[in-house]
């Protein structure tokens, strides 16, 4: 499946261990997602990471149910459910099944429309004439005062046969030229019912540029003063393509369309678990053409395709090119077996269906045989259960190159199409009009056995012809631009040259490229949504793909991580562990990775399912397919991107349980940003100049480091984002494609460098994420790759590069790649199924070993002394974000002991302020100072006030242990530096106040061995409790546990290190 990151989606997060509750251990017994699952905005929890990759789906899944697995990577499969299966708690008490979600992903037939079929060319070369006026007229004088004049534009496109353009979504801009100023932008003068003509009001006389904010072209006229002049602009398809789709595409398109009953395949196979669509956007998006359900047509758009055929009367469309209802299975009729065995229970058309697409084939140029015979002969021989000796049927010109995917509903359908093009060819059960890649025998694929094949096919592409295909997206349509605009096809037929171009399948249609280009570029995302909309009527009548199905989600992991079922000592319910990210669930997995932690006192019915098979800090991931390629310049697919999101980093996260309209975007690397647009500031990509520019500031955080200990600067994110453009990313790409510049603007000697500028040719209402999501790459480790300034001609350039097998797989994320024989930073942390060391391409059997990153500037939320425990501590009222209140608390308690107050400065705020691990002494310090101010601007939530974030866990602070279910006061873990074999452990009440001997604190090795047990005492303050430990040795990781008031688990555990 493909990734495509337009908007981020690979997203952070984790807390320590929040106590609440009451006495009790969860019971052992499976449970379904009750209401949304939560998340934290820090992590890992975890130590180790082991990503094991299985040949196929079932596969996967069936390593799940031997207790291998702690967390799958795909919705369950409709075998699975119901009675028996996954979510049932009586038949599995140890697994946690998410609440169904709508997925953000869908699956089509995807045609290759730079490959002829059959013979049959999809494309025709295209030719445009400069914009330009072809008349002007002056008027009668205007209303106008002196010095002031009016004009009227007649709006036509020249590529459309000079046809007037009624379009009520354009708009004309007059800008005065050179200076600018004054300038006017009007909609077309017939409103709701657009006439083609644009009516400038009174405006100063002199020279103007007339542009349109949908269409290509510039125009320079004279507005005369007192005049009411007249001009008639032709301008073009704002597209880069040098061609369009020819009727022979579109034809044999609607062809294919009609071979598969949409309906009747979704219903039967998935049995309520999917939806099927009408057009290239899931109905999570919410795109919604003409007040239809989204990612359905209207019947109005339905019945167009009754214009080519007359004889279906009445005409009524039950889905997109499909007529009638049927109810066809695999092996029902004649032709069908290959059906029957792989899976597909429903989906065939009947005889209707099959004469329309049989029209459609006509209508492209293929002929029937014999002679005289029509579609509704060749229509009329698909029924019944026994193969006639010869029947009419189409003239195949050549062969359909087909790759069909492993999975099993894709499998189904594409076998549906592949049985169907057969039998209208004449070369039915498998005869050979299809050859499923090479052979006439039905064969499947995995991810990276196609990959190069479809993907990676920027320099030859005519390898293929349809591929049944599936994406996962972002929350938003901007894919429609991202994925199928022309710009994006490689060089193929415009924009630059790629190997894995974004528009793979080569659509280009300038009219399409048009609506798109204009979604892309709107001023707001629901003008972005009616352009978007556009766009898809226009992929639907033109047949861009053939949208088969989104799927309603469930996921599967194991119970023991499941922490909606707490409801004692050791954890609550409104803690986070799993989530089920919106439109994704465990699918991107970055957000359950970091927040994952098992549940205390679980015992599961069946030892195999321990969360961790047993092993402490364990999270066990499954991957259905394997990995390909994990530079960040060539990664294409969901596996691949999956373990760059664990190692790479980036300025925004969104909230995981929002998106769309509702998204909430997080600094993350980031302590603010902002972005203003300048309609009349000329910005250029090489020679290519724009007027109208967006410009970015971001704000870096002090804490960032790269996993090998250099700072993360303005100049590394600088370098990513024109690295990302110029080689240029296969994924990443259309993120940046606008970008005219990026540079630290406090870069100089002696200078921070966490200011960086992003300037972007247009406005867009997903740039934001656009540039937020990236992942961050160091500029020391990858400019003497790529160069710099980057070189496509680069090994960056090249989809054969392994940044794991060179050892720089090196980020500032969450979790490091450590090699598996030396431990170094950045890799090989992969390993094949025999266990030898790999690089970047994982298969069957192999797997990838990650390791919490200790310097992560938002965790590990279990470890003593990281950049999260300054952060939270330096947060004293826990609003999320360090500001004037926590830098004058700090100040107002400066030079105070331990206990001590003064007018300004409670005891208890000076017991807070003395912290050992941020500096040591009994008073509060310029350490303790320095530390706050360090901090001060930084957040967890920010730019949100952690009320204002849904889903978001309680627990702010992972350093808190609220205990007031149980009576007891709110206590802090400020911890304790090992020295000379010994450590004091510091607690303190931030409300209420410790009984120290209800408190007993545990300390262990990392493998569960006891090194002692210690009753809590008083400290130098009433609310201070402390806990001694000797026998500490240097360069060893410890665990604390704290338990109060004789409860059997700990409501409280951290990780020490020496």
């Amino acid at each position: 499946m493909k990734f495509i990151q337009t908007a981020i989606v690979l997203i952070l997060s984790l807390t320590a261990a929040a106590i609440t509750g009451s006495n009790n251990i969860p019971s052992v017994h499976a449970l379904n997602q009750s209401g949304p699952s939560r998340w934290s905005p820090y992590g890992p929890e975890m130590n180790n990471m082991i990503i094991s990759v299985y040949s196929d789906f079932s596969t996967m899944f069936n390593a799940f149910t031997t207790g291998q697995l702690d967390l799958t990577d795909w919705p369950i499969q409709t075998a699975n459910m119901g009675p028996g299966g996954f979510c049932d708690n009586t038949a599995n008490p140890d697994y946690f099944c998410t609440s169904q979600t709508s997925d953000y992903g869908i699956f089509q037939l995807d045609m290759n429309h730079h490959a002829t079929f059959m013979g049959k060319s999809l494309t025709s070369a295209r030719t445009v004439t400069p914009a330009n006026i072809a008349s002007s007229t002056i008027g009668p004088n205007a209303v106008c005062s002196t010095g002031h004049g009016q004009l009227n534009i007649i709006l036509q496109n020249q590529e459309t046969g000079n046809s007037l353009v009624k379009d009520p979504l354009n708009q004309v801009r007059a800008v005065q030229s050179p200076s600018g100023s004054p300038s006017a932008t009007v909609s077309d003068s017939g409103g709701s019912n657009p006439n083609g003509v644009y009516k400038i009001p009174c405006i100063l006389a002199g020279n103007y540029t007339i542009t349109t904010t949908v269409y290509s072209g510039t125009v320079n006229t004279l507005i005369g003063s007192t005049q009411n002049d007249t001009i008639t602009f032709r301008v073009n398809w704002n597209s880069p393509s040098n061609a369009f789709p020819t009727p022979a595409s579109t034809e044999i398109g609607r062809a294919l369309a009609h071979l598969l009953d949409k309906p009747a395949f979704v219903s039967s196979f998935f049995s309520g678990t999917a939806s099927y669509d009408d057009i290239q956007a899931p109905p999570a998006q919410g795109l919604s053409i003409q007040g239809a359900p989204a990612s359905q047509l209207p019947q109005s758009i339905l019945n167009q395709d009754c214009a080519e055929h007359t004889w279906l009367s009445p005409c009524s469309p039950v889905s997109a090119y499909n007529f009638v209802a049927d109810s066809i299975g695999g092996g029902s009729e004649w032709w069908t077996g290959s059906g029957a065995a792989a899976g597909a229970t429903s989906g065939y058309s009947g005889v209707t269906d099959l004469r329309a697409a049989c029209d459609d084939f006509v209508n492209a140029g293929f002929t029937i045989t014999p002679s005289g015979n029509t579609c509704a002969d060749v229509a009329n021989a698909s029924t019944g259960t026994v193969a006639p000796s010869s029947y009419p049927h189409l003239v195949p010109t050549g062969n359909v190159v087909m790759y069909i995917r492993t999975n099993a509903p894709r499998k189904a359908f594409g076998q549906i199409f592949a049985d169907s093009i057969n039998f209208l060819f004449g070369t039915p059960n498998n005869g050979g009009t299809v050859l499923y890649g090479t052979t006439p025998s039905p064969t499947y694929y995995t991810i990276t056995q196609i990959t190069n094949i479809i993907f990676g096919d920027g320099s030859n592409p005519n390898g293929w012809n349809i591929y049944t295909g599936g994406f996962t997206l972002s929350t938003t349509p901007d894919h429609l631009y991202s994925l199928y605009s022309t710009s994006f096809s490689g060089g193929i037929c415009g924009g630059a040259s790629e190997q894995f171009p974004n528009d793979y399948p080569f659509y280009c249609n300038p009219q399409y490229d048009t609506e798109a280009a204009a979604g892309e570029f709107a001023n707001s995302l629901s003008s972005a949504n009616a352009f978007f909309a556009n766009a898809a009527v226009i992929a639907h009548q033109t047949v861009m793909t053939i949208p088969v199905y989104s799927l309603l989600d469930q996921f599967v992991g194991l119970n023991g991580w499941n922490y909606q079922q707490c409801t004692g000592t050791a954890c609550s319910n409104t803690q986070s562990s799993l989530v089920n990210v919106l439109g994704h669930g465990f699918q991107i997995g970055f957000q359950t990775l970091l927040n994952m932690r098992p549940v205390p006192g679980y015992t599961p019915t069946k030892s195999i399912y321990t969360p961790g098979g047993g092993t402490a800090g364990l999270i066990r991931r499954g991957f259905s397919q394997g990995t390909d390629n994990l530079s960040p310049f060539q990664a294409t697919t969901f596996w691949d991107f999956e373990i760059i999101s664990q190692v790479y980093d980036s300025m925004l996260i969104l909230n995981p349980l929002t998106g769309g309209a509702n998204a909430q975007p997080i600094d993350w690397m980031t302590t603010g940003h902002s972005a203003s647009f300048n309609p009349n500031e000329v910005s250029c990509i090489g020679t290519s100049c724009v007027t109208g520019t967006t410009t970015q500031v971001w704000h870096l955080r002090n804490d960032l480091t790269f996993q090998d200990g250099t700072q993360v600067t303005a100049n590394d994110v600088a370098y990513t984002i024109i690295a990302y453009r110029d080689i240029p990313s296969a994924n990443l790409g259309p993120n940046v494609a606008n970008v005219a510049s990026a540079i630290g603007l406090d870069c100089g000697t002696g200078q921070q460098c966490k200011t960086l500028q992003v300037k972007l040719q247009n406005q867009s209402p997903f740039y934001e994420l656009n540039i937020g999501s990236l992942p961050i790459i160091p500029q020391h480790i990858w400019a003497p790759i790529c160069g710099n300034p980057p070189n496509p001609a680069s090994p960056c350039g090249s989809p054969t590069y392994d940044p794991m097998a060179a050892g720089i797989f090196i980020g500032s994320g969450p979790w490091e790649c450590k090699n598996i024989i030396t431990g170094a930073i950045g890799g090989s942390c992969t390993q094949s199924s025999s266990g030898i060391i790999e690089g970047q391409a994982i298969d069957v059997g192999g797997r990838a070993l990650l390791t919490a990153n200790p310097n992560y500037m938002r965790g590990p939320a279990n470890l003593q002394g990281t950049s999260l425990q300054k952060l939270s501590w330096s947060d004293h009222n826990n609003d999320g974000v360090i500001n004037v209140q926590d830098l004058a608390s700090t100040a107002a308690c400066y030079g105070l002991s331990v206990g001590q107050n003064n007018a300004i400065c409670s005891s208890t705020d000076s017991s807070y302020w003395v912290n050992p691990v941020i500096s040591p002494g009994s008073t509060v310090n310029i350490n303790d100072l320095a530390t706050v101010a360090f901090y001060y601007g930084h957040g967890t939530t920010t730019p949100f006030l952690p009320s204002q974030l849904t889903g978001i866990d309680p627990q702010i602070d992972p350093y808190q242990v609220d205990l007031t279910p149980q009576s007891g006061p709110v206590m802090y873990y400020e911890g304790g530096i090992p020295s000379s074999g010994q450590v004091t452990i510091k607690m303190l009440a931030v409300s209420g106040t410790p009984v120290a001997s209800q408190f007993t604190g545990t300390l262990l090795t990392s493998t569960g061995t006891v090194i002692g047990t210690s009753t809590g005492t008083t400290g130098p303050s009433p609310s201070i409790v402390q806990f001694t430990f000797t026998g500490v040795v240097p360069a060893t990781l410890y665990q604390f546990q704290l338990k109060f008031n004789g409860n059997t688990q700990p409501v409280y555990t951290i990780q020490i290190q020496t």
